[in-house]
């Protein structure tokens, strides 16, 4: 099964500018390629998430806290910044972005939705924007805003609301969550909505970043043949399915 649609690569370069490969099989085994990493970047995702989770759904929550876990195992012990505002904040954070100050804001209707005119945006009726959190403990139960996101893999426009769309279509992300579930052996796992929004950002970033990688080792080797052949290369290259099997070879999830 091929997890990236031959309308979501194509998009994939647009958005990233990279070429696309030469021929029409040449872009149905890169495809093909990268579809598998998906699925790999996804097992891997998926189950550092039931490790982190003690319930059955896998929540909003949940990648939060992976994310927070991710960066205190990249911080040195001697390096106290990270570490202490790990413990404050998740890097995933909930709200706009403010250019000018360089750091993430709430919106007025977070703190006082009745008097503010996007007080709809924080309701629970709004539930294109919203999960249940913890639906399986009875009292436990709540709504989780995951639509405003932000951190390099999850980026949020200047007008302070997150961007949900992109390369990779949501019937992708849900074939790779059956596809787990089946290889797994884990019938029982429900992920939340807000937590595949997650997970599919996180996806596309890195994707983009192997992509990127793909098209910059197309472009070396490239350039090692040109000075054999005496002929000229373009800078970067199309990713090419060998480009993006080493590219992906040994590589760790970035957030």
């Amino acid at each position: 099964m091929n997890f990236v649609s031959e309308h979501a690569f194509d998009s994939a370069l647009s958005a990233h500018r990279l070429q696309a490969p030469s021929t029409a099989r040449a872009s149905t085994e890169a495809r093909a390629q990268l579809g598998q990493v998906a699925f790999k970047l996804a097992r891997r995702l998926i189950d550092m998430l039931r490790i982190v989770s003690v319930q059955k759904t896998l929540q909003p929550e949940h990648v939060h806290n992976l994310s927070r876990l991710a960066l205190l195992l990249s911080t040195p012990a001697g390096a106290t910044g990270a570490a202490e505002e790990s413990r404050t904040r998740p890097l995933l954070m909930r709200g706009g972005f403010d250019g000018a100050q360089g750091h993430t804001v709430m919106a007025g209707s977070f703190f006082n939705p009745a008097d503010q005119a996007d007080a709809s945006s924080y309701t629970a009726a709004n539930v294109s924007a919203h999960t249940e959190s913890f639906p399986e403990y009875p009292g436990a139960g709540g709504v989780v805003r995951f639509a405003l996101d932000s951190s390099p893999a999850f980026p949020v426009s200047q007008s302070g609301g997150a961007s949900s769309a992109g390369w990779l279509s949501d019937d992708a992300v849900q074939a790779i969550v059956r596809e787990y579930k089946a290889r797994a052996g884990a019938p029982d796992l429900r992920v939340s909505e807000g937590a595949k929004a997650l997970i599919k950002r996180v996806l596309q970033s890195n994707l983009a970043s192997v992509l990127r990688a793909a098209s910059r080792g197309a472009s070396s080797a490239a350039s090692k043949a040109s000075k054999t052949s005496k002929a000229t290369t373009k800078s970067k290259q199309a990713p090419t399915a060998a480009a993006i099997a080493k590219a992906s070879k040994g590589w760790i999830i970035q957030w």
